[in-house]
């Protein structure tokens, strides 16, 4: 015969299914939901669309017209126009508000002649004689100095480390590149500059002995001899051979007309020296034993 255990009402209430957790199994979503999980994860590596933005055709209309007009403005600005003087000759090269520049031989000059009613601007190398037009500023530079002038007369030269400025008619500003000095020239006033970049001014100054090579005529003060070769150089389209120990100097003066030998001889002959023609324009100067 069998026992009846005692009742227990705590552990019928441990027992009681309503005390286990519920377990929630994924199959119990709906369809729609699945859907919508599989689609996100198949999305969440791919990039983000891009999006392709066009430009309005108005601003590639414009911009079209300004990249013309800058390099319209870039071409009249920095067009330039050069006019040589070659070894024996003299060139008169006119700008273009009919300003003059009359060049002796081996000598340039550069302008912008499209941009010139802005700018009057031309850059010298050599020797000029100028003659400016009245107007707007007008401005010579060289490798040494700087000119400035509104209307009026000048001579440049400007050689290698040497330059000079005469005043023939009206006035100019002269400004040393080297140290920024600058000084104004009236008529018969000559100005060069010295070899700490100083400009030194001389007053009553013989103008014609500036522009004396604008009539074939050529004088010399003082001047280092090889100058003076140099200058039968241009003037003849010669080649002249200088030992480099000739440091003599000399004052005279001799006209383009004259033959190239005899200007050579009366050069040379002061000093002792003797030339030989090697070939054809081409001269050896020796020292007389």
């Amino acid at each position: 015969m069998k026992k009846n255990l005692p009742y227990n009402d705590n552990q019928f209430h441990e027992n009681s299914p309503d005390q286990y957790p519920k377990i929630e199994y994924p199959y119990s979503r709906s369809k729609e939901d699945v859907w919508e999980a599989l689609s996100k994860e198949m999305n969440a590596g791919k990039e983000p669309e891009k999006k392709v933005r066009r430009m309005n055709p108005y601003r590639l209309a414009a911009a079209a017209v300004i990249i013309v007009l800058l390099a319209t403005t870039a071409f009249l600005r920095f067009y330039s126009q050069t006019v040589n003087a070659p070894a024996g000759q003299h060139v008169l090269a006119l700008l273009p508000d009919s300003s003059t520049v009359n060049l002796n031989a081996g000598s340039s000059i550069t302008y912008h002649p499209y941009w010139w009613k802005i700018a009057r601007t031309v850059k010298l190398n050599g020797e000029g004689f100028f003659e400016v037009q009245k107007g707007s500023r007008f401005d010579v530079v060289s490798k040494y100095g700087e000119v400035t002038v509104l209307g009026t007369s000048f001579n440049i030269y400007a050689r290698g480390d040497d330059y000079k400025v005469t005043c023939f008619t009206g006035k100019v500003r002269v400004e040393s590149i080297v140290t920024h000095e600058n000084i104004i020239l009236h008529p018969d006033q000559h100005a060069y500059l010295e070899k700490n970049g100083n400009l030194k001014v001389v007053q009553h100054y013989d103008v014609k002995q500036s522009n004396a090579w604008m009539h074939d005529m050529f004088i010399f003060t003082g001047t280092p001899i090889k100058l003076v070769f140099q200058e039968i150089e241009r003037q003849y389209n010669v080649q002249i051979k200088v030992n480099s120990k000739l440091n003599y100097t000399y004052s005279g003066n001799f006209t383009r007309n004259m033959p190239v030998i005899e200007v050579l001889q009366y050069v040379c002959e002061p000093f002792g020296l003797t030339f030989i023609k090697q070939s054809k324009n081409v001269y050896q100067i020796e020292q007389s034993h």
